[in-house]
Formats: C-alpha cells, structure tokens, sequence
C-alpha cells in the first residue's frame, strides 16, 4: 500500500509542475483532468478553471486516487467524448493533446 501511495504522491506531483509550466488561460492553453480505473471520473472539463493556482489547489487538495483496475479502452471513448467536445471547453483549430501517466499497482 505504501508503494501506491508514494506512487500517487509522485503523480500529483507530475501534474503539478505541468501546470507550473503551462500558459493557461481562457485565450491561452485549456486543461481538464480525468482519471479513470474500472471507470471514468472527470474532475473538471477545459472550461472549468484558467487559471494555475487553482488546479493546483484542485490536484493538491482534491485529487484522490480511486484504485481498481486500469480500462484504458473505456478511458479513451469517455475522454475523447467530454474532453474533446466544444460543450466541455474545446475549440476547433487548436491542437489536443493528451498527457496520460499511469499508476499501476
């Protein structure tokens, strides 16, 4: 159990200095977060929070992990439908990228 733990701690960590680094803003770069094991949890679509400080208050206080198993497939259907959608805070004509890292137990 203490490997997973450290493992997350090491994940939130990861997502934090991304966003550290990040350009974001409602003009700028757009961020959602979802995590996914035997399901998908989105924590917040890209037109939720702008700014860095605040998803970083988010990953650092509110991110917990879930544990279960790892459904990558189920994963890429529901991210690409809520996160890639103009309803959740896509624009068309800007590139998406996806950062996955995964904790495995």
């Amino acid at each position: 159990m203490v490997t997973v733990i450290n493992s997350f701690l090491s994940l939130q960590e990861f997502l934090r200095g991304v966003v550290r680094n990040l350009p974001l803003g409602e003009y700028d770069c757009r961020l959602g977060l979802a995590k996914y094991s035997d399901y998908t949890h989105l924590e917040f679509p890209m037109n939720q929070h702008y700014h860095s400080d605040v998803i970083d208050s988010h990953i650092r206080d509110k991110l917990i992990h879930i544990g279960g198993n790892t459904n990558t497939a189920l994963a890429l259907a529901d991210i690409y439908k809520y996160l890639f959608d103009p309803l959740y805070g896509n624009r068309n004509g800007f590139r998406k990228v996806w950062l996955q890292r995964l904790l495995l137990e």
